[in-house]
């Protein structure tokens, strides 16, 4: 809303300059004036705009009052539209999984932050009304700036987990890269059919397991191979909010020798539950048995009965184990009720 006002710049080394503002270049400032300027934020002492049109007035503002003239030392606390983090993974998968996880704060605002002591929070944080974030671009992170890191502490507060970086820098326009977790486990080797609430055939995963040694927020993982000395990218997942102790599961392809397929055998709605019978077909098309946990999404359903015991129940979903050796078929009914 500023482009094209009349704007004083004064810099760190004294000199003034003064012209139009044309916005942000590279990161920089932008000024027309005797000659075109680029101005690094770093450089800045103060800047002044000779006027602020009503459709740029900020929201954000404080006004301060004395009972007489003098020096006041005062505190401004507020919140800053844009500035978010996110949590990044890489797996390399060796004799053992090596697993790593950094936060990437993410600071597209022209303001710098020295010195600043940051505390992550980790939940479904709500607010009273919908807030601003810009959004991470996933293929943007190799540009953000790994640093070296000590320990992070990590604290559970009511529903939150809450991470302390401690003090760092956080420059305009920058992404950080923050080393905060990394385990090196055992894992196996399994296979995953995912089953929802309707009749279809669907594809069986090869996939890992690992346990996992923290808490680990919502995000993006990236598998990585061991080729010929080199760490190849074989695949990228989305994980959930995971707690520790809890196994990771992540996929790594389709097999080609399992099929699955789900049946709704019963369906029935009423003002305030809904009932589900299921029946889930495997197929092995292959030359040796596999061992295939079968996920079935029941969206807050409480299993009543099932013809196989679960392994896991969550709220979202119900896991069994079932092994199908070559050639043949196994299946497994279980029905739930979701109350509304």
């Amino acid at each position: 809303a500023n482009i094209g006002k009349e704007i004083t710049v004064k810099l760190k080394s004294g000199e003034t300059l003064t012209g139009k503002f044309l916005g942000y270049k590279d990161g920089k400032i932008a000024i027309q004036g005797n000659a075109y300027y680029l101005i690094s934020p770093e450089e800045v002492a103060y800047m002044k705009m000779a006027s602020i049109g009503e459709e740029s007035t900020a929201k954000t503002y404080a006004i301060v009052s004395s009972e007489e003239d003098g020096k006041y030392f005062f505190k401004l606390i507020y919140r800053v539209a844009g500035i978010g983090w996110t949590s990044r993974y890489k797996l390399y998968l060796k004799d053992k999984a090596e697993f790593y996880g950094y936060v990437v704060i993410d600071n597209p605002t022209n303001k710098s932050f020295e010195n600043t002591d940051v505390l992550l929070v980790s939940g479904d944080v709500q607010f009273y009304q919908p807030f601003p974030v810009v959004p991470i671009v996933a293929k943007r992170y190799e540009e953000a700036e790994e640093v070296p890191q000590g320990p992070i502490q990590q604290t559970k507060l009511e529903a939150f987990y809450l991470y302390k970086l401690g003090v760092i820098d956080i420059g305009p326009f920058e992404k950080k890269l923050i080393p905060y977790i990394h385990q090196e486990s055992e894992f196996t080797r399994e296979y995953l059919y995912e089953s929802y609430p309707y009749a279809r055939s669907q594809d069986v995963y090869e996939i890992i397991s690992l346990k996992t040694n923290a808490v680990l927020p919502r995000g993006i993982v990236e598998i990585y191979k061991e080729m010929e000395g080199k760490n190849v990218l074989i695949g990228e997942q989305m994980i959930d909010h995971t707690a520790k102790g809890d196994v990771l599961r992540l996929k790594l392809g389709r097999d080609v020798e399992l099929k699955g397929k789900t049946e709704v055998l019963e369906e029935r709605h009423g003002e305030r539950y809904s009932y589900y019978k299921i029946k889930v077909t495997l197929e092995n098309f292959g030359n040796e048995s596999k061992e295939v946990i079968v996920r079935h999404y029941k969206w807050r359903g409480k299993i009543l009965e099932s013809s196989v015991s679960p392994i896991k129940e969550t709220a979202n979903y119900v896991e069994f184990k079932i092994t199908v050796n070559p050639g043949e078929k196994e299946e497994i009914i279980f029905d739930y009720e979701i109350s509304h």
